[in-house]
């Protein structure tokens, strides 16, 4: 009679199947896309000294012929993008992704004329089309387009779009570097995902601090590479800022996220600053729950309430607590969650070569990808994705040339869903100790997605304002690097940790990304509040509604309805409130529990 193996927690991890999209890098339809994509391209280009003539109906084909396009390319860029990232120790599929993204970068370059003939049509046409029925579903890009000064003539857009190309050359030079590191600790080699999350999150303080010690030491060696990049992704953002007329990257950032306002982002980040007391405050608690003599780096993110729960999850009973914390809160938007599980469209099984972190993809059809490890955290991070894919299916309604949401609300809908766990897991703890562990986890991740993001984009500040008077050392990069985060952290970093810049993924790939984690942070605080009071009637049709328009709409218009006005002097502080008040309860029940 055959043994009963013994189930792995690998064997029941979700991987994604990417052929609804194509077949394979070597599918005939990849040729067939790309080549539809450069004849309407042509066509449109025969059309364009026509369109000046053109009337609506005309027009409202030209448009729909460049919606075509888009989405064409958005279907290539997230196949090559997906197929890429679970597997970047492959020079084929790494290479493939180039190529795609190259193919895309210089066809989109060909259709700058698009936006300035548009925006070159007598104000009678423009008024004519903005008030025409059969443009209302692209009301708002129409806009984007109708009523925008361009800066540049086109043939300079057309010379600042081709740098763009070579300039994101850096983000994935170095999401490869990182894929293809490997940390050497006693005998076992781990990829970088795994000794990240031993460092994160292991119970063992010594093993945690052996790990940091790892990451270190191979990125030092590596150094001169991140030195590099980071001074040449610092200096070209700096020249864009320049060349549109800013001071700094940070305001051509927001005007590329034209629904961001600079004075909220401001005060959210002040707010912040001048709060972060709340921050020292809770670490030291946590030094003194620990009894550490000396609170160091690698024990910021360690709870020293253990879990009653001692052995690892299965990815079934993520996904189970995920759903149940979505249906018992907002049934519809569970239902749109088990439609992306459903599809197939979750990558969660740990792989070498595969990139660290977690995102998902933007459309009709998300894709998530993220590393299960069996802690209780993935179902933190599972259910923070699949905001975001909720959020991308409501916004993908409004059309692919509408859906455009900016950063900060676009990181909304995750944190809000991270928030509904939090308060399904505290509701249902029955012991004064679990609830004390349950804050602590919730406190720790809110610190980390507001005060951290904060630390991290005053370092990018400082990073440009250095740039401007030359190339900055690694040594310089450390030290503001440390600087800021003891700023933060209240205790003094090792100097195992001085290199953490390096470990930033934002840094490089999404500069001034950071601090949009803050705003929405203090957005989903007061956004729950309203939630828990039960003041505002139908709040799920509400907020479905704002997920789908915020696109279209500015973030003050969509919190009105929920009686929020970014405006009131207290709206930003009110957030961080939230925070203090769970630190309080945190030591009253430390306290109680003999901890403290």
């Amino acid at each position: 009679m055959a043994e009963n193996k013994k189930t792995k927690i690998e064997d029941i991890v979700p991987q994604w199947d990417l052929s609804e999209l194509y077949k394979g890098i070597d599918d005939p339809q990849i040729t067939a896309d790309k080549k539809s994509i450069k004849d309407a391209i042509e066509c449109l280009n025969e059309e364009r000294p026509l369109i000046k003539s053109y009337k609506v109906h005309e027009l409202l084909m030209l448009v729909k012929s460049f919606e075509a396009i888009v989405l064409t390319a958005r279907k290539l860029t997230q196949f090559a993008s997906l197929n890429a990232v679970t597997q970047l120790n492959n020079p084929e599929a790494v290479k493939f992704e180039a190529e795609i993204d190259d193919f895309i970068s210089k066809q989109f370059v060909e259709l700058t004329f698009i936006s300035h003939e548009l925006g070159a049509l007598p104000n009678e046409k423009k008024y004519e089309l903005l008030c025409s029925e059969k443009f209302r579903n692209y009301k708002y890009w129409l806009e984007t387009q109708l009523l925008r000064l361009p800066a540049f003539s086109e043939t300079t857009e057309k010379m600042l779009k081709r740098k763009e190309i070579v300039c994101s050359a850096w983000s994935s030079q170095y999401e490869q570097i990182c894929a293809n590191m490997t940390f050497t600790m006693g005998k076992k080699t781990y990829s970088y995902d795994e000794i990240r999350n031993i460092a994160d999150s292991n119970a063992d303080r010594v093993l945690r601090q052996k790990a940091q010690l790892a990451m270190f030491k191979e990125f030092e060696k590596n150094s001169y590479l991140f030195v590099n990049m980071l001074n040449n992704i610092y200096a070209s953002e700096i020249a864009d800022a320049a060349n549109y007329g800013f001071d700094s990257p940070m305001f051509l950032d927001v005007l590329a996220n034209g629904l961001m306002e600079e004075d909220a982002l401001r005060v959210s980040e002040d707010v912040c600053d001048s709060n972060a007391s709340v921050a020292h405050r809770f670490y030291k608690l946590m030094q003194k729950m620990h009894k550490f003599e000396k609170m160091y780096y690698v024990d910021r993110n360690i709870n020293p309430v253990k879990s009653e729960q001692s052995k690892k999850c299965l990815f079934v009973d993520c996904l189970t607590e995920v759903f149940e914390t979505l249906f018992v809160n907002f049934p519809n938007l569970a239902l749109l969650a088990q439609e992306i599980n459903n599809s197939g469209h979750i990558d969660a099984k740990p792989a070498k070569g595969k990139r660290s972190g977690a995102f998902c993809t933007q459309g009709a059809t998300p894709f998530i990808m993220m590393s299960f490890h069996g802690n209780e955290g993935d179902a933190e991070t599972l259910i923070h994705e699949i905001g975001h894919g909720i959020h991308h299916k409501l916004c993908s309604q409004i059309g692919v040339l509408n859906d455009h949401t900016s950063i900060g609300m676009s990181e909304v809908a995750s944190e809000f869903n991270e928030e509904l766990l939090f308060n399904r897991r505290f509701e249902k703890t029955t012991t004064d100790k679990e609830k004390l562990r349950i804050l602590i986890d919730n406190v720790s991740g809110q610190i980390r997605s507001i005060h951290r993001q904060i630390a991290f984009s005053k370092f990018e500040q400082r990073v440009c304002r250095e740039r401007k008077k030359g190339v900055l050392s690694k040594e310089m990069l450390d030290k503001i690097y440390t600087e800021e985060m003891q700023r933060y952290l209240g205790f003094e970093l090792e100097d195992e940790a001085k290199n953490g810049w390096m470990m930033v993924p934002h840094f490089f790939n999404s500069p001034f990304y950071v601090r949009y984690y803050a705003f929405a942070g203090l957005i989903v605080n007061r956004l729950m509040a309203v939630y828990k009071n039960g003041k505002v009637d139908n709040f799920e049709m509400l907020y479905m509604d704002m997920l789908s328009n915020t696109g279209v709409e500015y973030y003050d218009e969509l919190l009105e309805p929920f009686d929020l006005n970014p405006d009131d002097d207290d709206f930003w502080t009110a957030g961080i409130d939230v925070i203090s008040a769970r630190v309080d309860e945190i030591e009253r029940l430390a306290k109680k529990e003999g901890l403290l």
